[in-house]
């Protein structure tokens, strides 16, 4: 058995393969998001072969932040020692994304997918959380008041910087990551989707940095709220609150439809925080995470 890259005339059938456990649509639908990820250069489809027919495949991307993301490999159905094809793909694949830049890589998966998760768990993926997806309504709020916000164009960048930073201490939203990627890393993953600058603030309140806000604008007039974090010394004082509210209201006045939020289900306060201020759970969703990538 050899791994090796997918050719282009092998992405159907590998694509296929990887996700056979779907209902047609669905698997086509997957497969049609494949294709067009594979024009990506930093995404790259995994097979292994046997006896010249493909017995498996993984899917794998390196992302801006020095991440790698993975479709958990799959061996064909009817293989020989299925579990031996997937545990030789997902070591390829982290080898490639390793060799990419990423210094952690993750997965995450629909409950109805959780069998596909067992290659990681053999493989060295620990599965330490779910995520919580929320939404709203985007509607005109006025500012809770005790702070001031600076968009991050106008801000003192270096403050920005290190409020962003310091937010991150003791925080209850993947501890895991926490000084695993530089601060170079982290703004280049906050900057690699629906970036505009004047939708990052930093809040001040006495003059002092208290926290700050990013948020993405995506397609379909959907708007993203990628972070909120207060610095460790501001914290209980209302200022994620404000930030919340602040992300609530710049939404709605750039005509956003829906404002998404995404949090590590063991941050109880923050969840709480969001369903306090008009947000509903949607989705829920297993991560697996290696660490060591």
């Amino acid at each position: 058995m050899r791994v090796v890259t997918a050719e282009p005339a092998e992405y159907v059938a590998a694509l296929q393969l990887l996700f056979q456990h779907l209902p047609a649509n669905d698997a086509l639908a997957r497969i049609r998001v494949g294709q067009r990820l594979l024009d990506e250069p930093h995404a790259r489809l995994l097979v292994a072969r046997g006896d010249g027919a493909i017995v498996g495949a993984a899917l794998a991307q390196v992302l801006p932040g020095a991440t790698g993301v993975l479709w958990p490999p799959c061996a064909a159905a009817g293989v020989s020692q299925p579990q031996r094809v997937e545990d030789v793909l997902l070591h390829e694949a982290i080898g490639w994304l390793r060799r990419g830049g990423a210094r952690l890589a993750q997965a995450v998966l629909a409950r109805e997918d959780a069998h596909l998760g067992a290659p990681l768990l053999r493989g060295g993926f620990i599965r330490p959380t779910a995520l919580v997806y929320l939404e709203r309504l985007p509607i005109d709020l006025p500012d809770s008041g005790g702070g001031v916000f600076e968009r991050y164009a106008q801000a003192d960048v270096a403050g920005f910087h290190d409020t962003l930073i310091r937010s991150h201490e003791g925080t209850l939203d993947f501890p895991e990551l926490d000084g695993l990627r530089s601060l170079a890393e982290i703004l280049q993953g906050y900057q690699a989707t629906g970036y505009d600058p004047a939708n990052w603030w930093l809040r001040r309140d006495a003059g002092q940095p208290a926290g700050v806000l990013i948020l993405s604008v995506m397609p379909e007039r959907e708007w993203e709220l990628s972070y909120v974090g207060v610095a460790p010394e501001a914290r209980r004082r209302g200022h994620g609150r404000a930030l919340v509210r602040k992300a609530i209201a710049a939404a709605h006045s750039a005509g956003a439809e829906t404002l998404t939020v995404t949090v590590d289900a063991r941050n109880e306060p923050a969840i709480d925080l969001y369903q306090c201020l008009g947000f509903a759970e949607f989705d829920r969703r297993d991560v697996y995470l290696n660490v060591e990538c």
